[in-house]
């Protein structure tokens, strides 16, 4: 069996497509595709494939990730070709590389995650308000957890904080090891500034994920060794 990666985007309508509603998506797009997909062994085998972070619905994307194996060896480009006539609109594969056999899933290695962030009020002064989360030692919120709340410190998840126009870029973590929803953040910054925050009026976009390694943050798709 072969071990790729492709990266790929999820925007317009596709946005409010489910996490289990994109992966049956998909094992249609490969299978109109005419890719040999691989097959787990077992009493239900299912196609090998695995996604590197489940996106919080109703958010764009042109960063996700999906590891699957082939039982034959494609060329690269001939995959993505092939999957992106099998794929919706809204739906698009930008890059496929092949990975090592010892490499470990996106899934598990995923440590950060950069969003855009549009906010639907102006928050006078926001470069600074950034700066100062940033110079601050510890960021406490409450959060609810299975209807139980509670108070955390969330600065140790923010990596990077800066404005792109009149945007929120914001690197934070985001995986099964720490993982802080960039519309906590965007509350604690409205609440803050004295604004009230109606969470579906907040347009966020994830524009890439990364592993880290050696104290630097690599995309996934440059991590197909590790």
């Amino acid at each position: 069996m072969n071990k790729y990666r492709m990266k790929f985007t999820k925007t317009d309508k596709m946005k409010f497509i489910g996490h289990l509603d994109m992966l049956k998506l998909f094992q249609r797009a490969v299978k109109r595709a005419g890719l040999p997909i691989s097959y787990s062994t077992g009493f239900n085998p299912h196609q090998i494939m695995s996604f590197a972070s489940p996106l919080a619905l109703g958010t764009e994307s042109i960063g996700e990730y999906c590891d699957f194996r082939l039982d034959e060896k494609i060329d690269c480009l001939r995959i993505k070709d092939s999957l992106n006539t099998a794929l919706p609109e809204g739906m698009t594969v930008l890059e496929v590389c092949e990975t090592s056999e010892s490499s470990k899933n996106s899934a598990s290695i995923i440590d950060a995650a950069l969003y855009e962030i549009v906010c639907d009020k102006k928050i006078n002064r926001l470069d600074e308000v950034l700066a100062d989360i940033l110079n601050s030692k510890e960021i406490i919120i409450k959060k609810t957890v299975k209807d139980k709340t509670k108070e955390v410190n969330i600065r140790e998840d923010i990596y990077k904080l800066y404005l792109k126009e009149e945007n929120v870029m914001a690197l934070i973590s985001a995986g099964s090891k720490r993982n802080l929803k960039p519309e906590l953040l965007i509350e604690y910054i409205y609440n803050i500034s004295g604004l009230e925050f109606i969470p579906i009026k907040i347009k966020s976009k994830r524009i890439e994920m990364y592993t880290v390694k050696g104290g630097e943050f690599i995309p996934l798709k440059e991590a197909v060794g590790l």
